[in-house]
């Protein structure tokens, strides 16, 4: 099925479009209204995140999306430069999807706070992301401050993702 001529809920499609029009904030709540919907609205959505480059928040908790669905997320994720906050609690995502969602995180500099509680990610996934969390605290930049007309490193701190909650 073309991901494409999947009809998005109309709740989903409204929220999305105002994203893309820039209206209000630069945050997406899609938290459990896909839930039940299958993985082909979970696909079409998928597609519709990656034309939404300024979006700095991202709720998707709650709705099952499952490892193939996760999958097909993190590409999508993996486009949103901005981020700053991602909500994935309970979507089962599993070994799978976890490790896809590592993939992603390390493409995902601005990332700050990320909720994957009640996923069963497993061991396999649970080391993907432990990658993932090393990779993104080793490629922390060093910011100069251009005032002082020096190349005086300021401290950075790792991703707020890294810290454990």
């Amino acid at each position: 099925t073309d991901a494409r001529a999947v009809q998005l809920p109309e709740k989903v499609r409204r929220r999305i479009h105002a994203v893309r029009r820039g209206r209000g904030s630069m945050k997406l709540r899609l938290g459990g209204i896909l839930k039940r919907l299958g993985y082909e609205v979970v696909r079409a959505v998928a597609l519709e995140l990656h034309g939404l480059h300024n979006i700095t928040r991202l709720e998707m908790g709650g709705n099952d999306i499952g490892p193939s669905g996760m999958v097909v997320v993190a590409e999508a994720l993996a486009t949103l430069t901005r981020l700053q906050y991602l909500d994935l609690f309970g979507n089962g995502i599993g070994s799978r999807g976890a490790k896809a969602l590592a993939s992603a995180l390390e493409r995902l500099p601005c990332l700050e706070e990320l909720h994957l509680s009640n996923n069963g990610v497993g061991p396999a996934g649970a080391l993907a992301l432990a990658s993932a969390a090393r990779k993104a605290s080793a490629q922390a930049p060093v910011v100069s401050d251009a005032s002082r007309q020096a190349a005086t490193p300021l401290p950075v701190k790792a991703p707020g993702w890294l810290a454990s909650r």
